[in-house]
């Protein structure tokens, strides 16, 4: 599973899910059902993979846009039966071309997706028009394997604005008032062959507009729109090893405080108070451990009214944590299915009738959780089944911290 996303469909919550079997599916949460309410094709064959799904309003009417790595960018009509696409946008083409991102916007009234993939540009499409020619399109960068990896909306001064990342190392702002195909800021993220930007985010630091930008050099950087320094604001280090990258940024509150949590390979989630000077985190959460240990995805989100934390990783397992302490997690998800080869490609947090769950990627569906506090018996018998019966402290306070007594407990 590649993408999951949150929206409503008469009132009612639903979420959207796309994978590498081609398929856009639609799941109302509101009912005990487990099919999906709405399945569409976004492609099929080998190679079929759906990268990334929004929900968007187009004239009054829910739909979803996708994207996949045939290239195109399919809207679809959420208000009537048909399983047929609304719209088909060619973002690119040819055996290479791919969408690797796509957002909804506002354009003076009138709505638009940003797409972003292959060929190194990224395309505005107006959906209030009836052609299938992008009325912008953006050179993010040119030359071999100039792709664009994320995009996103944003407001500048109460301009809208679009930020851009991708493989040459370089984020860039555009200001869609204008009709300037120059880049509004050129931040200069990372140099180097292996330059590449992940992911990028729009937030707020004491009223002026940021970006955070995940890296895959293990950086986060935080970029102050409002000054015209091509500096960052600050400079956080998620890790420092050889091959370290980020792969996951997400912006949140706490206590009033704006803070930053990013998730990447170490299989650390890590807390970042950006209303202090210091560039070390406010907190460190072990996610996994291990050589291969990555966190994919990173989320904001509440537990009976307390902030939490939402993190998943390739070991496949879901946790939350309690960013007011130090300690280990607060509470766990094991879906159907974990293993080693069922890693999580992305998680999403959301409410459903005033219950905070998550939902989850995996094995090309989408599974949502209520959140709830950790419980130690089905944990346990999680790492026996995982490690044969033998499994030892380490392991114990990876999974459950150092506060909960260790024991076994295994059937022999």
């Amino acid at each position: 599973m590649s993408s999951v996303a949150f929206g409503d469909l008469d009132g009612k919550p639903v979420i959207a899910s796309a994978g590498r079997d081609g398929l856009v599916k639609v799941w109302d949460l509101s009912g005990p059902s487990e099919q999906p309410l709405r399945t569409f094709t976004h492609a099929t064959g080998p190679g079929a993979d759906v990268s990334s799904v929004a929900f968007g309003d187009l004239g009054g009417k829910p739909v979803i846009a996708s994207a996949g790595s045939d290239g195109l960018v399919k809207v679809w009509d959420l208000s009537g039966p048909s399983e047929q696409p609304l719209r088909t946008l060619a973002h690119a083409t040819g055996p290479d071309a791919f969408v690797s991102s796509v957002a909804f916007g506002d354009l003076g009234g009138k709505p638009v997706i940003a797409s972003a993939g292959s060929g190194g540009v990224v395309k505005v499409w107006d959906l209030s028009r009836r052609s299938e020619q992008p009325p912008r399109t953006l050179a993010h960068a040119t030359g071999p394997g100039a792709d664009v990896s994320s995009v996103a909306f944003g407001d500048l001064d109460g301009k809208p604005v679009i930020a851009s990342a991708g493989r040459d190392g370089l984020v860039k702002v555009w200001d869609l008032s204008r009709r300037s195909e120059q880049p509004l800021r050129t931040l200069a993220d990372a140099t180097g062959p292996d330059a590449d930007v992940y992911s990028v985010a729009f937030g707020d630091l004491g009223g002026k507009p940021v970006i955070a930008s995940a890296r895959s050099d293990g950086l986060v950087k935080v970029w102050d729109l409002s000054r015209r320094s091509e500096q960052p604001l600050r400079t956080l280090a998620h890790a420092t090893e050889p091959d370290a990258g980020v792969s996951s940024v997400a912006f949140g509150d706490l206590g009033g405080k704006p803070v930053i949590v990013s998730g990447g390979s170490g299989g650390l989630v890590k807390v970042w108070d950006l209303s202090r000077r210091s560039e070390q985190p406010l907190r460190t959460f072990t996610h996994a451990t291990g050589p291969d240990a990555d966190v994919s995805s990173v989320a904001f989100g509440d537990l009976d009214g307390k902030p939490v934390i939402v993190s998943g990783g390739n070991d496949s397992l879901i946790k939350m944590w309690n960013p007011d302490t130090d300690q280990g997690p607060i509470g766990f998800i094991a879906p159907e299915g974990f293993g080693p080869d069922a890693p999580l490609a992305e998680i999403a947090t959301g409410k459903i009738n005033g219950h905070q769950v998550v939902a989850t990627g995996q094995n090309g569906q989408v599974t949502l959780y209520k959140l709830a506090a950790i419980d130690a018996q089905p944990l346990r018998e999680i790492l026996c089944q995982r490690t044969g019966g033998a499994f030892g402290e380490d392991q114990w306070r990876e999974y459950f911290g150092p506060d909960e007594p260790y024991r076994n407990g295994c059937p022999t």
